[in-house]
This record gives structure tokens, sequence and C-alpha cells, in this order.
């Protein structure tokens, strides 16, 4: 065989056999790569999606556990007009229920805001007999009143004396579950996915393709999914990350890929076990594989018939086959650019001129290659680097945001207990919205005592006489007992008057606003409510102005502001309310108190001062101000987060704080439970598609 036609024979191999080895690598690494990129989506989707679902069943129950204890509710006298209005009410604020119903201990309906099946006896369904052993839960099944499959969040109601009056029941569609999953559904790009949320017993409670099957059948694949949830068990497939378990699966069955995440719960709702599934075929998946190999295929094909038209037509046209060459040839086929000759003729023709230019080539395809693979080399090491910077950050963002969840569990238990305010004053609301996760602003809570002189035979000394003196109380600095001792001393009244004090209850109500929101807020106000419990409890200082001032000396000696630039601080308004006396002391920093005494209102200003900083202690100085209030007097506290509220309009604008107390002023009417549901409502309205700017906190509290 002539060396021209082995030279075109070795060209087209050397072509093949790179051309394939390129290819089955291509197709391997995007193989891998592909599936790795799919299983990570999948998990990241199915764990958002079976956390957005926790999150709306926890959101619901505590929907239906607020409206169980409404104070028309829980009376045993109210009509079923008043119930069906509080019902229609509840309904109203919260949209996404269908209806709302409220029955008596007998299932027997008394109030529906459909109004359909008043007075008629309920079947003993699966609620009924899961309310015997919870307050509030949860049950999927078919309606009688609304003739469809929908999710009842019922909740015991319990009168004042805390005896099962009735039970509460609301309905939301099983079709609202699509907007759980939405972001899942039409965020992905593969239309033959299925998804599906399914019970302990494999029972379809959602399905994005067998709507007609929910509550009838299980799940087509629930003997596949055992089998490798099983097997999964069985190889200790199940890990820890950062403390908690990892409980999602990713499997390949009869060309399906298969994802399942089991319900993990959300704060103090634990789940009811239930199993979030994904699933995709593989074609489907691995589409774009398929795509990048056709065009691999496509593009070999031409190559290979250049290279075979080039290896023949140098064969024939440029030489004759020259022992010399063919082997150096052969040798830079066979990857030896190094190799050289040395041509004993035929220097001066043709030929010679090749041979140099061979050589030369050779020497430079030698060099080009050297330094691609020095590239290649130096790229791959980027791109490693890169690969762990990126997993490295991930995985960083994961432990900030759970710390961030924790810090925000820790926040909450930092916070008054809404069921000691409630036994001491029955109505009030806050509405407490924090911007990221964990707030900068906190309200605080303490009862504590003052002491009143009482006479020589035990009879309490009558205050009527300075406390209606509102220009003594106004101007005073001192606490109340000390201004009774000063009134005693004007009156030169005998030591044997006055011979002991008494206590009186005096509970002190606070918001305070610390600088920044988020992570930084929440440090700031930690400190704010470790300084008031020790100033209050253990300090034994009741009077506000004086409260503050020693709130102002200890944040700058936590903060060491004296020694540094640092000008944290806080915006705060803090009450004293003495039932007994039928008064309120207030003091402000840059908070404002609001008082409404029937159809009066009444704003009292904060001192322009700041809690921390680098105020002077001579300029440095807060009012106290002392009202006497009437029973059923409400006073509202808040700080500017509310008001600094932009809005979604093109030209957004703030609420300000003249609107809040607008609004304050227009919803008297109603009871405060309610006033704090519409003031919810109003800065969601407000607020619309627009970001939240601030951490929000306003409390209302009606006077007893």
């Amino acid at each position: 065989m002539k060396i021209s036609i082995k030279f075109s024979l070795l060209s087209l191999f050397l072509v093949l056999l790179c051309g394939i080895l390129l290819f089955v690598l291509v197709n391997k690494e995007t193989k891998v790569l592909l599936e790795e990129e799919i299983r990570f989506k999948l998990e990241r989707e199915s764990k958002y999606a079976i956390a957005n679902t926790d999150r709306f069943i926890y959101e619901r129950l505590n929907d239906i556990r607020n409206l169980a204890q409404d104070a028309i509710l829980t009376t045993d006298t109210a009509s079923s007009k008043q119930v069906l209005q509080r019902l229609r009410n509840f309904k109203k604020q919260n949209k996404l229920y269908v209806s709302v119903s409220f029955f008596n201990t007998e299932r027997i309906r008394i109030a529906d805001t459909e109004e359909k099946s008043i007075g008629k006896q309920h079947n003993f369904t699966n609620y009924w007999l899961q309310s015997e052993k919870e307050d509030a839960v949860l049950d999927i099944s078919y309606s009688e009143s609304l003739q469809n499959i929908v999710m009842h969040f019922a909740a015991v109601v319990r009168n004042q004396d805390g005896k099962k009056i009735g039970l509460v029941v609301s309905r939301v569609l099983i079709h609202n579950l699509y907007e759980v999953f939405s972001e899942v559904i039409e965020g992905e790009k593969m239309p033959n996915m299925s998804i599906a949320l399914i019970d302990t017993n494999g029972v379809l409670l959602y399905s994005n393709r067998k709507e007609d099957s929910i509550l009838v059948d299980k799940h087509p694949d629930i003997q596949v999914i055992t089998k490798y949830s099983q097997l999964a068990q069985q190889q200790n497939q199940t890990i820890e990350e950062d403390g908690e378990v990892v409980t999602s699966h990713y499997f390949v069955h009869n060309k399906q890929i298969f994802l399942y995440q089991k319900q993990q719960g959300y704060l103090n709702y634990a789940g009811h076990q239930w199993l979030f599934v994904m699933k995709i075929p593989k074609a489907t998946a691995f589409a774009s594989a398929e795509i990048l190999r056709q065009k691999i295929y496509y593009t070999f094909i031409p190559v290979l018939f250049l290279s075979l038209f080039l290896a023949i037509l140098f064969g024939r046209y440029i030489s004759k086959p020259i022992v010399q060459l063919s082997r150096a040839a052969n040798a830079w086929g066979n990857g030896h650019l190094d190799t050289t000759f040395a041509l004993n003729s035929h220097k001066n023709d043709e030929i010679g001129v090749l041979a140099s230019q061979m050589l030369g080539m050779a020497k430079q395809l030698a060099k080009k290659m050297k330094e691609q693979e020095e590239l290649n080399d130096e790229l791959q090491s980027t791109n490693d680097v890169l690969q762990d910077v990126n997993i490295d950050l991930e995985r960083k963002n994961q432990n900030i945001t759970s710390s961030i969840h924790y810090a925000e569990r820790i926040q909450s238990a930092m916070l008054p207990d809404k069921d000691i305010i409630r036994s001491i004053f029955p109505d009030f609301f806050i509405v407490f919205k924090p911007k990221h996760i964990v707030s900068g602003d906190f309200y605080w809570f303490q009862e504590t005592e003052t002491q009143i002189p009482v006479r020589g035979n035990n009879e309490i000394f009558d205050t009527s006489n300075f406390a209606k003196n509102s220009y003594r109380l106004q101007n005073a600095e001192n606490s109340l007992q000390e201004v009774v001792q000063e009134f005693v001393q004007e009156v030169d009244l005998t030591e044997t008057v006055f011979v002991e004090y008494i206590a009186l209850k005096i509970y002190l109500f606070a918001v305070v606003d610390c600088t920044g929101h988020g992570v930084p807020g929440a440090l700031m106000s930690m400190i704010g409510n470790n300084l008031l419990y020790q100033i209050v409890k253990h300090e034994k200082i009741t009077s506000p102005e004086k409260v503050l001032t020693k709130l102002h000396a200890g944040v700058q000696k936590v903060l060491k502001q004296e020694l540094n630039n640092n000008k944290d601080g806080m915006d705060v308004a803090i009450c004293a309310i003495n039932p007994t006396l039928k008064t309120v002391e207030f003091a402000g920093v840059h908070r404002p108190l609001i008082v409404f005494s029937g159809d009066k209102m009444t704003e009292i200003k904060g001192n322009k001062v700041s809690i921390g900083g680098s105020f002077m202690p001579e300029k440095w100085h807060v009012d106290k101000h002392v009202i006497e209030y009437q029973k059923g007097d409400r006073i509202y506290l808040y700080t500017d987060g509310f008001s600094d509220q932009f809005s979604d309009a093109e030209s957004p604008k703030k609420y300000t704080g003249k609107r809040l107390k607008a609004t304050l002023e227009e919803i008297q009417e109603f009871d405060i439970e309610t006033q704090g549901n519409m003031i919810l409502q109003e800065h969601r309205d407000w607020k619309g598609t627009a970001p939240q700017t601030d951490d929000i906190l306003v409390v209302g509290l009606q006077l007893k």
C-alpha cells in the first residue's frame, strides 16, 4: 500500500479516534453535571415547597386559634347574629377562607358565613374526633356545605371559665395548595414534571396531574417510594446537616427521576408526616444533554469528511512518499512533535521547503499545545476554586439563615407573654411585624408596686386631693409615693396619722425602637430589654422619666459611648398605669402617647432627645406627664415603622403619623382586637407590593 494512502488512512484514524473520545467524554461529563444540577434543583424546590406548606398550615391554625378566643364567640350570652357578624368580619379580613362556621357542643350549626345548613346537626367527621384531644386541628375531607374537598381548620371555643361551648371551623379549598407550590410548578421548565402531596397512607392530598384522585386514590408510585425509603433507612442514608435531619431522597426508577421530601413542621406546628413527591421522566430531564450530543455528532460528520478529503489530496498532489518524511510525519501524528530529521536531498525544491515548514509547524504546534495544556490546567484549577467557593457560600448562607431563624425564637421568647397581659388588661392588640425575621422594635411589660400611706386605723388615705391636682402631678418629677409624702408635709400631718404604707399595683408598658433593624437592631433590643428589667425589677424605679434617664445612662455605659463614636440608641414610649388611682404616668423619647377618652383624642409628645448617643448629661432631660383616665379609655403606643412605610404607587408616599392618627380616630367604634386586625390590613393595603420599609410595632390598650 502506498505511503500516501497509509498517511491518508492514518490521518482519518486520528480524527476518528479524537472525535469519538471527545464525544464520549463530553457526553459523560454533561450527563453527570446535569444530573447533579437536576438533583440540586429538585431538592431545593421540594424543601421550599414543603416548608411553604408547613407555614401555610401553621398560619391557618394560628388564625383559627385566634378566632376561637374572640370575645364574642367565648361569651355564653352572645346571639347567633353577633356570632355570624364576627365570622363574616373574620372571613372579610382573611379572604383565603371560603366559609366559616360555628357549632355548639352538640354539633348543631349555629352560624355560617354562607348561611348553609343553619340549625342542622353536622356529621361526626374526623375533626370532631380530633378536637377531643387538641384545641386546634386540621382535617382534609369533603365538605357537606360546600360540596367540595377542602382543608378544615377547627378550634375548640371555651368560655371565660374554660368550659367547652362549641367549635369554630374555617374552610380553605384544596386548590389553594396550588399557590403554595406555584413557584415550583410555574418556575420549572420541565412540563412533564408531576408534583404531589401524600399522607402517611399514601393517599393523594394534592396533585397537579390527577386532581380527580385527591382523597380518593393513592399515589401511583407509593410502593416504589416506600421501597426506596425503607432501603435508604437500612443503608443509613438519612444524615444530619448542621444538627437537622435531612429527609429528602433522590432515586431513579423505571426511567423516572423521583425526589420526595418529608414534612418538617413550622415553629410549634409539628406536621403530619406528609410526603412531598416530585417525579419527572428521565428523558425530559436529560433532553438538553441529548441536544448537545446531536450538535456534537452533526459537527463531527463534516469534520470527518473534510479530514478525509485533505488526507487524500495531500497524498496525491503534495508529494510522493519519502521514507524519512513519512516516518517523521507518523511520529508527529502519534503525538511526538519533538521528532526531527535530516533531508539529504531535495533541500531546495518544494519537498525541502515542505519539510522545513513541517519541522517549524511541529515546533509551533508543540509550543501551542504546551501553552494550551497550561491554560487548561489553570482554567481547571480556577473552576475548582470557584466551585468550592460557591459551595462554601451556599453553606454559609444556609448557616446564617438558620442562625437568624433561631435568633427569632430567642427574641420571641424575650417578648412579654400575651396571656399575662390579657389576664390584666383583657382588651388589647399588638401589631408586630419585623422587617427581616428579627426586629429592632420590641414591646415590654412589667408588673410592679408603689407605696401609698394609710391612716392609723388602716384606712386608706384619700388621694383625691392631690390626684385631682393636675398642676402638682403634671409638673412632678418624683414618683406618686414622693408626691404623697410632699403633700403630707405641706398639710403638717403628725406621725400618728400615717403609720404605714400599702402597696398598689402599677403596670409598666413600653414600646422601643432601637437603631437599625434585622440582626443589629435585635442585638440592641436585647440590651434595651435587659436594662429595662434591671431598672424596674431590681432597682425598683417605676416613674417613667426616671426609668428613661437610667436607660439612657445604661445604654451609654454598655456601648462605652464615652470612649468611642458609637451613636446607637433607641426611641422609647413608656407608661406606668395605676388602675387603683386611675392614672397614667407617661414619658417619651421621640415617641408619643395617643389617648382616646370618649370621642376626644389627646396626643402627648415625647422629648426630642435620644436614649444613648453623645448627649451631655446637663442637656439631657425627659418630662413626665400624668393624666387621669376613666374605665374604657384607650391608649396607643407605636414606633415610626408604620408611619414611614412607602406605598407601591407610581410616585411612592409615606403613610405619615398624621394619617395613622386619623385612622385610629376612624376605627374607635370597633372593639380593640378588631382595631388591631384593621390596622394590620391597613398596612397591607398601603404597602401593596412595595417592600417593607422598617420594623413595625403598634400597641393598643383599653384601660380598666
